[in-house]
């Protein structure tokens, strides 16, 4: 009998700890993401830092050309099963800074500010493919002394004003993931065409050994019907430090297209240099 009631007290006290262990049908607040952020796209809500050389419209510029942002993602409501889906948000400010050189003397400009808010939807369909519905708003605006130093005193179209929804779809097969994406702005009276498609890939190969370290690289491309389909091209490759959601990338990078921040997206650029990237 007493053997019995034993028995009976350690099946109990197994079914609590099981219980403890299982996860709710919906988290709140989850940590991490299923969809994971696009690294190569230069308009992704993230960290980063960037200082580069630069060209504008095929010639080669005496400015040191210094892009960076601040950026996060934070997930609301997350269903566990074994299709997880989540529903997040992301918000975005990203920045240029113009660094130029003239008798001797430098001077550094803010060229403009762009703010970006995003409602999401994520859904893991298995361990290799997953996807995100997202709609987001942009606007642009111009830095005050970009402003003053140039004599802008009146209205100017600002097609960098819009909302969009997108769909992005991602396979991931060990150490690289590839994937595909198109989107519409949906503001119903814009002065922005409306399509826009996007494709890219990023491999991460681990380094032998038990550092967290990988090396990284890939591509985004962009096609954007506002830029006549011309390709933006951005592509890098560097060290990954950290093997959890939130690593440290150090990129070499590469970029060539229009414009990718403020009202002067029509402007066609081309930059080179070294960056820092992370979700914080």
């Amino acid at each position: 009998m007493r053997s019995s009631r034993i028995i009976l007290s350690l099946l109990f006290i197994a079914t609590l700890l099981t219980a403890q262990n299982e996860l709710p049908k919906v988290s709140i607040l989850p940590e991490g993401r299923l969809f994971q952020p696009l690294v190569f796209d230069p308009n992704e809500a993230q960290a980063f830092g960037s200082i580069v050389s630069y060209w504008e419209e095929e010639e080669f510029t005496d400015k040191i050309y210094l892009p960076f942002g601040l950026g996060f993602y934070k997930g609301f409501l997350r269903g566990n099963s074994e299709s997880p889906w989540e529903i997040g948000f992301d918000f975005a400010a990203q920045s240029q800074f113009i660094w130029t050189f003239d008798d001797g003397k430098s001077e550094r400009n803010i060229l403009n500010i762009d703010f970006k808010v995003s409602v999401m939807l994520h859904k893991k369909i298995d361990d290799q493919n997953s996807f995100r519905l997202r709609f987001y708003h942009v606007s642009s605006h111009l830095g005050d002394d970009f402003i003053l130093r140039n004599g802008i005193n009146n209205y100017f179209p600002n097609p960098n004003n819009y909302e969009q929804l997108d769909f992005h779809w991602a396979v991931q097969k060990g150490s690289k993931r590839y994937y595909f994406g198109a989107g519409m702005v949906v503001r119903p009276k814009t002065i922005r065409e409306r399509l826009s498609f996007q494709f890219g890939t990023e491999v991460d190969p681990p380094v032998k050994g038990d550092l967290p370290l990988a090396f990284t690289g890939g591509f985004n491309i962009k096609l954007l019907e506002e830029n006549n389909f011309t390709p933006g091209v951005k592509a890098g490759i560097g060290i990954k430090i950290g093997r959890n959601t939130k690593p440290l990338r150090l990129l070499v990078e590469f970029y060539r297209g229009n414009l990718p921040y403020s009202p002067f997206e029509f402007t066609k650029v081309q930059w080179l240099g070294a960056g820092i990237y992370f979700m914080p």
